[in-house]
């Protein structure tokens, strides 16, 4: 087994960058940015777009008043107890 920490990075699945961005979407595992979240439709002007087809599917809304990044290690936290990266390969 291996771990591997890659400490505090965050990038958006869908573009590999958006950290900066406010807002965002958690779909199950995937995290969305701000700037895709808006691009894909899942929010509109910041806030939950209602006339997405597949809102349901949408795990989390992240808070428009923190960064992309913020929010992520935040949720990171909440749900594993660190900010950090974690990948384990068996």
């Amino acid at each position: 087994m291996t771990v591997i920490r890659t400490e505090n990075f965050v990038v958006c699945d869908f573009c590999n960058e958006g950290a900066d961005s406010y807002g965002g979407v958690l779909v199950g595992s995937t995290a969305i940015c701000g700037n895709c979240s808006e691009k894909n439709g899942f929010t509109s002007e910041g806030i939950p777009n209602q006339a997405y087809e597949f809102k349901d599917e949408i795990s989390k809304y992240f808070d428009n008043d923190k960064t992309f990044q913020e929010n992520v290690e935040e949720y990171r936290l909440e749900q594993y107890g660190t900010k950090d990266a974690v990948t384990i390969i068996y």
